[in-house]
């Protein structure tokens, strides 16, 4: 039995929208200072990107919300990370075919330890996994449905901007980002990095079964 239970949110749903901006702003704005709280007076940490893209969210046993990120699809706009990075390889696909992974943040309720970082991944160390904390659930269940949400709609490559050491984590687990770009300080030293859902998938299947079946539902 797991304590939390994903979904996607729909844009239009206003009581659970301003409930995704409200952690947002605490953990961006005023936990890690990333972004200036005074640009936010109503404490509710939104931009033009939240209209194009897709929300998820990870609810506990008392529907509160507790992690969250998005989907942003092709736009007007280009992608944050083509406007911010210096991209050198892009993806052969159609756009219709390529999001960027943006705003992943975990309330601050399940990331304790001291390093637990914005997504609440970056304190599994290997030792970590050969103890109790097996795996960092509310982050994985935000990939189960970014996952879902893809293969539905024929999305093939996620854009992600990270630091390295995140980078190295999520390459011990299976997720194969690989970097397409030169560091850059887009919110403190970060690196643009492109995966392919498929070769991540696969290589899941071979090397991580279990949180492969988690991540596809097949569990």
């Amino acid at each position: 039995m797991s304590y939390f239970n994903a979904s996607e949110i729909s844009y239009s749903d206003h009581e659970r929208i301003t409930d995704l901006y409200r952690l947002r702003y605490e953990v961006y704005c005023l936990e890690v200072g990333l972004i200036p709280p005074q640009n936010y007076p109503d404490k509710l940490e939104k931009d033009d990107y939240d209209q194009c893209s897709i929300h998820f969210g990870v609810y506990n046993l008392s529907d509160e919300l507790v992690g969250t990120t998005r989907l942003i699809l092709t736009n007007p706009l280009d992608f944050p990370i083509c406007n911010r990075c210096t991209i050198e390889k892009r993806p052969v696909a159609p756009a219709s075919a390529i999001v960027e992974v943006s705003r992943f943040a975990i309330s601050k309720k399940y990331r304790r330890r001291r390093d637990d970082g914005l997504t609440g991944i970056e304190s599994y160390s290997d030792s970590d996994r050969r103890g109790n904390r097996i795996r960092p659930e509310i982050a994985f269940f935000l990939y189960r449905e970014m996952l879902a949400y893809s293969q539905r709609n024929h999305i093939t490559f996620w854009y992600a901007s990270m630091e390295k050491s995140l980078f190295r984590l999520l390459k011990r687990f299976g997720f194969i980002f690989e970097q397409i770009g030169p560091k850059t300080d887009y919110w403190g030293p970060v690196y643009p990095y492109l995966l392919d859902i498929d070769k991540t998938l696969n290589y899941l299947l071979a090397y991580n079964n279990k949180l492969y079946h988690f991540l596809t539902d097949q569990a």
